[in-house]
């Protein structure tokens, strides 16, 4: 029986690189189609991309998270509401656009990579210790911090406000100079709140009553301590008022002033018996005892921590007295030792603990003067009393403190012009396209090549096929 051959059903790899060859044009036709449709959802996609426009700025005069005058500062100073409505008016930003979300400020800096990036070829170093690798880790931290804390990242996502990358670039520069501005005028952030202006009216604080004299009282402490605060700060010390007092001679009047006027109205006033004077020495007799039992306490917490120690020294059979250390150690040898080791320890405390009662033990010795005074049995006669010159001299005190504190001001805000330095920026971040849009645009032209070739073998198998 003859074999009948099959290479009529076989398929050579010529004729398929030939066919494939023939319907190139379907798949260059399909391949260009995939590419074109992966294109043109990128593209659309691509509008969709939030490419911030970044912005650095190095903070100036601002240390440990505070303004020059002491009050607190955050990043997100930068975006509050009257910083944006502020940019709002100077750009004609749209109202319904929402600033908040397309605006942020927040610590940071362009050098953290780099810094990363040396610390990291540090701890790749070999030979390094436990202790190396912990010192190591710890300067990091630390630096990383330091410049971190010393920069703000501002980011503008500019599509999100609809407008162009240049404008996006140009609100980022206004952003830091629109929070100097209003910090600077509406907020008092270069004064030291320690020296804050105080304002007594002559005419309404006549100390004719006792509430009128506490009224004066508390004035005039809050004077003396800014007068005390200005003698400590070298960049306000030298400056005088308009009426030529320094803060030495301000300082030298206001006791002229409580030794020959106020002193004698203090407790010529509180003679009158009234509800007023009743509740204050009520109220200063309980504060007083309350002061004079935190010292007390401090005492007895000071006795437990400063109490008798055992001897260091033994005798031996001559009588003479030894160091304890030239023995041998022993069990109370270690003993001893640890006792040393958490006593010292404990210095800092003792110390800490000291200086809060001698604070608390002069508050209790001003406050006593003050009963002294308010509570004193001697009469005093109300004839001999000057309360108009009296009226007229504190009228004349506040004044030239009050225009001491003015120039104080003048001269703090003089010193920081802005508060902050460009670093780096702006300039627009990520790609245009994403990520995934490569491979996207590979793998859509490879299925329309794919469909072209299946199309060009469909096309040419149906064009043997007898009809």
């Amino acid at each position: 029986m003859a074999h009948v051959s099959d290479k009529t059903d076989e398929v050579s790899v010529a004729e398929i690189v030939s066919t494939v060859w023939r319907g190139r044009g379907w798949i260059l036709l399909y391949a260009s189609v995939g590419l074109a449709i992966a294109a043109i959802y990128i593209m659309a996609s691509a509008v969709k991309i939030n490419r911030p426009v970044i912005y650095y700025i190095d903070l100036n005069a601002i240390t440990n998270e505070r303004y020059p005058g002491g009050a607190a500062f955050s990043p997100q100073n930068l975006v509050t509401p009257e910083v944006l409505s502020e940019l709002r008016r100077r750009f004609q930003i749209d109202p319904k656009i929402k600033l908040r979300e397309a605006i942020t400020a927040a610590y940071g800096s362009p050098i953290s990579a780099g810094m990363q990036q040396y610390y990291q070829r540090r701890l790749e170093a070999r030979n390094l210790s436990q202790t190396d690798l912990a010192a190591l880790n710890t300067e990091y931290k630390l630096e990383l911090q330091e410049t971190i804390r010393s920069s703000i990242q501002i980011s503008i996502n500019y599509s999100l406000m609809g407008i162009d990358a240049a404008a996006g670039s140009a609100i980022a520069r206004a952003l830091p100079e629109v929070w100097t501005e209003v910090y600077s005028t509406r907020y008092n952030i270069f004064a030291d709140e320690s020296i804050t202006p105080i304002s007594i009216s002559a005419v309404d604080e006549s100390m004719a009553t006792v509430a009128s004299v506490l009224v004066v009282d508390s004035a005039l402490k809050t004077v003396r301590k800014g007068l005390k605060r200005l003698s400590e700060d070298n960049r306000v010390t030298g400056l005088i008022s308009e009426g030529g007092f320094s803060v030495a001679a301000l300082t030298e009047h206001l006791n002229t002033f409580e030794s020959i006027y106020f002193s004698t109205i203090k407790a010529a006033s509180f003679q009158t018996k009234d509800g007023v004077a009743a509740a204050y020495l009520n109220v200063t007799r309980q504060r007083l005892a309350e002061l004079m039992r935190n010292v007390a306490q401090y005492d007895t917490a000071l006795d437990k921590l400063l109490g008798p120690r055992q001897s260091t020294f033994s005798t031996r059979g001559g009588g003479s007295s030894v160091p304890q250390d030239a023995l041998q150690l022993g069990e109370s040898g270690i003993t001893e030792i640890l006792k040393l080791a958490d006593r010292a320890s404990s210095n800092t405390v003792i110390y800490e603990m000291l200086d809060k009662r001698q604070k608390t033990a002069f508050e209790a010795s001003a406050l006593q003067k003050e009963f002294d005074i308010a509570s004193g049995d001697q009469p005093i006669a109300e004839v001999g009393i000057p309360r108009p010159q009296a009226v007229l001299a504190l009228r004349e005190l506040t004044k030239h403190y009050n225009g001491i504190l003015s120039r104080a001001e003048a001269t703090l805000r003089q010193q920081f012009t802005t508060l902050y330095m460009p670093s780096a920026g702006p300039f627009v971040t990520g790609s245009f396209l994403p990520s995934w849009a490569p491979p996207m645009l590979v793998v859509s032209g490879a299925m329309g090549a794919l469909i072209g070739l299946f199309v060009a073998l469909f096309a040419n198998r149906s064009s043997k096929m007898p009809r």
